[in-house]
This record gives structure tokens, sequence and C-alpha cells, in this order.
């Protein structure tokens, strides 16, 4: 389940699920599935560009 994290394949939905409701949501992995996926893609896109800035800042 945790593969992706030592080998930089995608993640499965599962962890994802479960990344988004502990971290983002503030939920139960189950009711993640509850959010509109909508949502889901525009969080995973801003939570991408914060990662990207946040690692140009600590290069500097």
């Amino acid at each position: 389940m945790a593969a992706h994290l030592w080998t930089d394949a995608p993640a499965p939905w599962e962890y994802v699920r479960l990344v988004l409701g502990r971290d983002v949501y503030h939920c139960r992995p189950d009711e993640v599935d509850n959010v509109s996926a909508q949502y889901v893609i525009e969080d995973l896109a801003m939570l991408s560009i914060e990662n990207k800035v946040n690692k140009q800042r600590t290069r500097k």
C-alpha cells in the first residue's frame, strides 16, 4: 500500500484518501468519498503548487 513512497510510483487511491482525510479535510477516510471530485482535484492542484513553492524557498 505504501510502496509508492519508495519507488516514486503514483500513490494508490486508498493512500490518497487517507492523507486527504487526515491532513486536508480532517475526517475519516471513508468520509472523503463524499467530497466532490472537483474539490479533490482542485485541492490536490493547490497542494502541489504549495509544495513546489516550499521546495524553492528551502533551496535559497
